[in-house]
């Protein structure tokens, strides 16, 4: 077969794998809205507003993932697509965990009102989960950063040194 017929058969699955993820997750999180509406719970509302836009990146990574072995391409080019896509993971799942932090907070803003006339324990509350927060953003920022760059043998070093300065400030 021609390289261009291959690359038309590549680019065309590619593009059908990332449009049935996407319908998927289209579905999944119309179906979750729809079962949330239902409840008077922040917790479900806040995990999906949080969740959707992180997993609208995963799931098409995840489909190219599952359809990029039917490729018949040079082994350097899979490597390379491979290393691309478990970057794009990595990535999506540290956006993902700071979209977890999110929920927390909300749930604590919903716990702790601060509309009401005796609100000094609820605002010391939230100051306190804000800056918990924000302090858990950057580490899950240091660690997605340095499990990044843990996938570059070349420079897997500094990775390991960013993954343990992040656990040091994690613990302090």
């Amino acid at each position: 077969m021609p390289s261009w017929h291959q690359a038309i058969w590549v680019a065309g699955t590619a593009i059908a794998a990332i449009a049935v993820a996407l319908l998927a997750h289209w579905i999944v999180f119309a179906v979750l809205r729809r079962f949330a509406r239902q409840t008077r719970n922040i917790i479900d509302d806040s995990l999906i507003s949080h969740t959707s836009n992180p997993t609208r990146l995963i799931a098409p990574l995840f489909a190219l993932l599952f359809v990029l072995p039917r490729f018949n391409l040079p082994e350097d080019a899979l490597v390379t697509i491979k290393h691309l896509i478990s970057l794009g993971m990595i990535g999506a799942v540290g956006w993902l965990s700071m979209g977890l932090l999110d929920v927390v907070g909300d749930v604590i803003a919903d716990k702790y009102k601060i509309d009401q006339q005796d609100n000094l324990r609820a605002r010391r509350i939230h100051t306190q989960a804000y800056m918990l927060r924000r302090v858990a953003v950057v580490v899950v920022s240091l660690i997605t950063l340095a499990i990044m760059l843990m996938t570059f043998p070349s420079i897997r070093h500094l990775g390991i040194s960013l993954f343990a300065s992040a656990g040091i400030a994690g613990i302090v």
